[in-house]
């Protein structure tokens, strides 16, 4: 069976050593030292995992040696228990004073040096399983410090997609999103407007930008060494220097590229949506502005057009009674021709007041169309 545990015994009496040896021998490895000086040369050699500690020896005593081990860094903690012939609570007292974890008094039974050895055992491996569990933790908290800060590089990306309004600001904005993670990117979008293609130093090489262009249909992600193309409809990214040496950070870069890309691509569809939406608008404003210079000039016409009108009209019914004298008509006939005329003239001068009325619902209309292009 092998033995995981090694003991130390440090005690003036070579005979103790003899006693200990069938109640431990058969779990642990066990060394044997006489004085305080001969443990601390074998300290390092033999590194026990406890130590079972005389109190009254030659030279250095017990209690001076046990101060000594928890005073150097590489010693200090392991577990030291006391053997003493001495019961008293002053003597307890030295001994946890001195650093000591344990104490058994002499004369002691094998159950009990076998128990109090079994207990600073288990207490190692809670200590290890503690640390390890520490570790752990801080491990995993760093790891979430980490993600959370390349999460808040993605979310101040989002935020200020928002502010970009044409596609060479986006393109810029999201290269220095990846230079903020420590990468060297090119970026393709592939808008209404035509193909753009931007570097982190630059316009791309001509490679590169082929390399985009066969790559955009081949899948979301395309890795080739070092290298990896994300691509979406719109928008392809080549990160040129991805983290092999580290696969938590690799793939971390990958989920955040895809929520960058994603972001990027949900902002092309947006500013090709408001530059067909401004071309509609500037479009409407030169229709109403031309509709309105037409209703103007219609308007000036239409006045002129009246008073020639009635003009007209009144040079006709002047006429008219004038050709009264020439035409021999009887007085009821004379009546007749001049209501007949009058009633023309009337009906003349309403049609052009239903034209003015037309014209004021258009400028209605307008005012109208004005107000509500005024919220976009």
């Amino acid at each position: 069976m092998t033995k995981q545990f090694r003991v130390m015994l440090v005690d003036d009496d070579p005979f103790n050593f003899e006693l200990i040896k069938p109640v431990l021998g058969n779990e642990y490895e066990l060394d044997f030292a006489e004085t305080g000086e001969e443990c601390f040369s074998l300290m390092h050699k033999r590194r026990p995992d406890i130590v079972l500690l005389d109190i009254e020896m030659p030279g250095i005593d017990g209690y001076e040696t046990c101060r000594r081990l928890k005073r150097d860094p590489e010693t200090q903690q392991i577990p030291v228990t006391f053997l003493s012939g001495h019961d008293s609570i002053e003597e307890r007292l030295a001994g946890y004073d001195a650093g000591g974890d344990d104490y058994i008094v002499k004369p002691f039974s094998t159950e009990e040096l076998r128990s109090k050895v079994k207990i600073s055992i288990n207490n190692i491996l809670q200590k290890e399983t503690l640390k390890n569990d520490m570790n752990s933790a801080i491990s995993t908290a760093l790891v979430a410090m980490t993600s959370s800060g390349e999460l808040g590089i993605v979310v101040n990306f989002l935020r200020e997609s928002f502010s970009c309004t044409n596609i060479e600001d986006l393109a810029n904005n999201t290269l220095n999103c990846f230079s903020e993670y420590g990468l060297n990117c090119c970026i393709q979008i592939r808008s209404n407007a035509g193909i753009s293609n931007k570097n982190t130093s630059g316009s791309n090489y001509p490679l590169e930008t082929e390399l985009l262009e066969r790559l955009a249909s081949k899948g979301r992600i395309v890795d080739f060494g070092a290298r990896t193309i994300v691509n979406f409809n719109r928008v392809s990214v080549l990160i040129k220097n991805m983290p092999l040496n580290s696969p938590d950070k690799y793939g971390r870069i990958k989920d955040n590229g895809m929520l960058i890309m994603e972001g990027c691509e949900a902002r092309i569809k947006a500013i090709e949506a408001e530059t067909v939406i401004k071309k509609q608008k500037n479009a409407l404003t030169t229709a109403m502005q031309h509709a309105q210079e037409t209703l103007q000039n219609i308007e000036m016409n239409q006045k002129k057009y009246k008073l020639h009108s009635v003009k007209i009209m009144d040079d006709l019914s002047r006429d008219v009674e004038k050709s009264f004298t020439h035409l021999a008509l009887t007085e009821d006939q004379e009546d007749h021709l001049v209501k007949t005329t009058q009633s023309a003239v009337d009906k003349a001068l309403t049609l052009q007041e239903s034209g003015i009325k037309v014209d004021e619902d258009l400028r209605e209309v307008i005012k109208e169309l004005q107000q509500v292009m005024s919220q976009w």
